[in-house]
């Protein structure tokens, strides 16, 4: 049984190994670790497979070629109440003293567990603010963040060695962000924390341009501060939410700042949020602490169980379907945020979404034969002359019936505005510009209609210009409506 030694023997024993009760060691090498993972891992699986799994586990891991996090090694089989996520992000705390405190309790109990946790302070207000029910005023999130620290670094022990980790973050429009840039230059201060600032794409062009740059927290006397104020300034200014200035300083300066903190202090990091927002492949569903992009309870959804609309899937776990590839949501699946005024977001072609003007759609930078490229715009940012991207679900149709797409595509046709007669089915689209083009209709049918048998008489679209229609005459799709039940003048089978 192959046994570490030096510095990999101490990391192992110290942060993997199982120990006792009284704190001795159960585990001395890595194999006996692996078959415990292995063990734990495969109780998830049906009783008569447990032992298959485990044994496939164990193979797995003691040929390197899967490695799990740290918290699974070190907590999976063990029983203990222990997680096996290594990373946490819990709330904005809410801006009092049981909102802090209630976020500081579950700091402790997901450290306790062997969890790191991250949390953003931009939620808390400033130095110096009024806090009028004791006729005193804020500390500040700076203060406040020498709690978090003194908890994690001097209070929560994971393993009997560990110390916990924590992340604590304050946006580049917070009026105490210069203090919190600087504030571990002095080494006797938040010793148990990261830091990091989130700079925004406005911060980076206003330094890039030389710019002024506004420090700003809501207005506390607004009277929905104490109820709906969360750490998101750009949705609270959105609401129409009183503001105000705290101070304006040059952008450029406050980057300086940054840069020399860094420089000096090793600290404060840079987490580029909004971007990290704009390419999320989970923007759909949820937010990263930044502005929250919202559809309305009428939107369709594909998923992995066909197209649903999202009122249908509030509170419920779901697959949804992005270009062909499947993303898992979490337990909520979709969740009501907030009341909002909505636009209308329609293409040339006929396809329409209602949606909040800071949703972000892909628009087209640059399109030929064989390259697309495109960039996150919010909607309410988009032009008449824009082309945005769709979906392409093609690729993941996983249908196994008897028919083909193109025999569904076709009977959908002839369902929504076709007329189905004893020896023909025929089809129509109106070329009504204000709504869609039917040009991409007709060339889709054309398509569908390549692999499919014709009557000698078949001549494709013909053009009633008065009627500004468009007609095909299929005696094919009139076999398959008749395969499925339909008959002239009645479109369905029920």
């Amino acid at each position: 049984m192959e046994k570490f030694d030096g510095v990999r023997e101490k990391v192992f024993l110290d942060r993997y190994a199982l120990k006792g009760a009284e704190g001795e060691l159960l585990e001395h090498a890595p194999q006996e670790m692996w078959r415990r993972v292995a063990h734990g891992i495969s109780l998830q699986e049906k009783k008569n497979k447990q032992k298959k799994w485990e044994e496939e586990f164990y193979r797995v891991l003691e040929d390197f070629k899967f490695v799990p996090g740290g918290r699974i090694l070190s907590g999976a089989g063990t029983g203990y109440q222990v997680t096996y996520f290594n990373c946490f992000v819990i709330p904005n705390p809410k801006d009092s003293r049981h909102g802090i405190l209630d976020s500081l309790g579950q700091l402790i109990e997901i450290q306790s567990r062997s969890g790191g946790v991250g949390l953003n302070l931009s939620s808390l207000r400033p130095r110096g603010a009024r806090v009028k029910k004791v006729n005193g005023t804020s500390s500040g999130p700076v203060n406040w963040a020498t709690l978090f620290s003194v908890a994690t670094h001097d209070i929560v022990q994971q393993g009997g060695s560990r110390r916990g980790a924590t992340m604590l973050m304050l946006h580049d429009w917070h009026p105490d962000v210069e203090e919190f840039i600087t504030v571990k230059q002095d080494l006797t201060k938040i010793n148990g924390a990261n830091l990091s600032v989130c700079v925004s794409d406005g911060f980076m062009e206003a330094v890039k341009e030389d710019k002024d740059w506004d420090l700003v927290y809501p207005e506390l006397s607004d009277p929905h501060y104490d109820t709906e104020w969360d750490g998101d300034i750009i949705e609270w200014k959105e609401k129409g939410y009183k503001v105000k200035v705290y101070r304006t300083v040059k952008a450029r300066e406050l980057w300086d700042l940054i840069c020399t903190a860094a420089w000096k202090s090793a600290e404060p990091g840079l987490h580029f949020l909004e971007r990290s927002n704009k390419r999320s492949n989970t923007w759909y569903f949820e937010k990263l602490l930044a502005t929250n992009p919202c559809v309305t309870g009428d939107t369709w959804v594909q998923t992995s169980l066909g197209p649903r609309q999202v009122r249908d899937l509030i509170g419920t776990p779901f697959v949804a379907r992005v270009n062909g590839s499947n993303y898992l949501s979490d337990e909520k699946g979709f969740f009501k945020t907030a009341t909002k005024s909505v636009v209308k977001l329609q293409t040339k072609e006929g396809y329409s979404l209602r949606l909040t003007a800071d949703h972000k759609v892909r628009r087209i930078t640059h399109l030929t034969r064989s390259v697309i490229k495109t960039e996150w715009v919010e909607a309410g940012k988009l032009t008449a002359t824009d082309k945005v991207l769709l979906n392409d679900h093609r690729n993941g149709n996983e249908w196994k019936g008897q028919f083909s797409f193109n025999d569904g595509y076709l009977l959908g046709l002839l369902v929504g505005d076709g007329t189905l007669k004893k020896d023909k089915a025929v089809l129509s689209v109106w070329d009504q510009k204000e709504a869609y083009s039917a040009r991409s209709i007709m060339q889709n049918v054309l398509q569908a209609t390549t692999a499919i048998p014709h009557r000698s008489d078949f001549s494709g679209w013909m053009e009633l210009p008065e009627r500004k229609e468009h007609r095909l005459a299929l005696s094919y799709v009139k076999d398959l409506a008749t395969e499925l039940g339909m008959s002239p003048g009645k479109k369905n089978n029920n």
